[in-house]
C-alpha cells in the first residue's frame, strides 16, 4: 500500500506462468531487456544479466530471433529465464515444463536446481517425477486440499509401498540360455525371491526384473541382500539395484 511499494516487490520476486506471456514480434533479448527494466535492474546491467541467462537456458543462438518463431519448450525456457532476472529472492514456477520435450525437462530441471542457492522457489506441477527430483518440501494437494507434506524421503517412508529391486543376469551358456526368460533372467532368480520372500516380480523386460518390497518385509531386507549377494554368481546375476518406490 506504501508508494513505490510494488516496484520493490518487482525487483524481489519472478513468475513463470503456466501460459507464457510473451510477444511474437519481440526477440527473447527484448523481452528480457523489459522485463530486467520492469523489475529495477540497472540500465548498465540488463544487456550482461539478460545475456548471461540466455546462455543459462541455451538460447543464445536464438536472442535475436522473434519469440512468434520459438517452439514450445523454447517459450518455456525464455520465461524460465524472465522468472530468474534480477536475482529474485522468491520465484514461483506454474509448471514450468509443461509440452516440453524429455531431453528440454531435463534441462529445465538442472537449471532450476542450480538457481536454488539464495532465493525461495515455489513450483507446482502435476508430475511427480518432477515434483520427486526438484522439491525439497513437497506439498500434495487433491481437490483443494493439502493431503501430505514433507521431504520426498518422508512421503515414501510414510505412504510409500517399500522399497524396489531390479536384477540383471549375465549372458551364459546356451544351456544356461535356454533356461532363462526371453528377458534375460534367470528361472533361478525369480525361484530365489519367492522362496526367500514370496515375492512374484512387478515387472519384468529385456534388461532387468524388477520386485516390490512391501513394507513388512523390510526386516528381512539385510539377511536377504546378503544371500543375494553371496549367491550372485551361481544366480547369474550380473547388476542389483536397490531403491525408494517413486512418489
Amino acid at each position: 500500500t506504501e508508494p513505490g511499494g510494488m516496484d520493490r516487490i518487482r525487483s524481489m520476486m519472478g513468475v513463470c506462468p503456466q501460459f507464457d506471456v510473451l510477444w511474437k514480434s519481440l526477440t527473447g533479448m527484448e523481452h528480457l531487456w523489459i522485463f530486467g527494466l520492469v523489475k529495477g535492474v540497472p540500465v548498465k546491467d540488463v544487456f550482461k544479466e539478460a545475456s548471461a541467462l540466455l546462455e543459462k537456458v541455451a538460447l543464445t543462438h536464438a536472442a535475436a530471433q522473434k519469440a512468434g518463431t520459438y517452439s514450445g519448450g523454447m517459450k518455456r525456457r525464455l520465461s524460465v529465464a524472465i522468472a530468474l532476472l534480477g536475482d529474485p529472492k522468491i520465484v514461483f514456477l506454474d509448471e514450468p515444463t509443461t509440452g516440453m520435450d524429455p531431453i528440454s525437462r531435463r534441462y529445465v530441471w538442472d537449471i532450476i536446481e542450480s538457481a536454488k542457492p539464495g532465493r525461495a522457489i515455489v513450483l507446482t506441477t502435476h508430475s511427480m517425477e518432477e515434483a520427486d527430483i526438484l522439491g525439497d518440501r513437497i506439498s500434495i494437494m487433491a481437490r483443494g486440499d493439502v493431503r501430505a507434506l514433507g521431504s520426498s524421503i518422508r512421503l515414501k517412508q510414510k505412504f510409500g509401498a517399500g522399497y524396489s529391486i531390479s536384477v540383471s543376469a549375465k549372458s551364459g551358456s546356451a544351456s544356461q540360455m535356454a533356461d532363462r526368460n526371453d528377458n534375460g533372467n534367470s528361472k533361478e532368480v525369480k525361484a530365489f525371491f519367492m522362496e526367500a520372500l514370496g515375492l512374484h516380480p512387478r515387472e519384468e523386460n529385456r534388461a532387468y526384473t524388477t520386485f516390490l518390497i512391501p513394507r513388512e518385509k523390510e526386516k528381512s531386507l539385510p539377511h536377504f541382500l546378503e544371500e543375494l549377494e553371496k549367491r550372485q554368481e551361481d544366480l547369474g546375476i550380473s547388476d542389483i539395484h536397490l531403491s525408494l518406490t517413486t512418489l
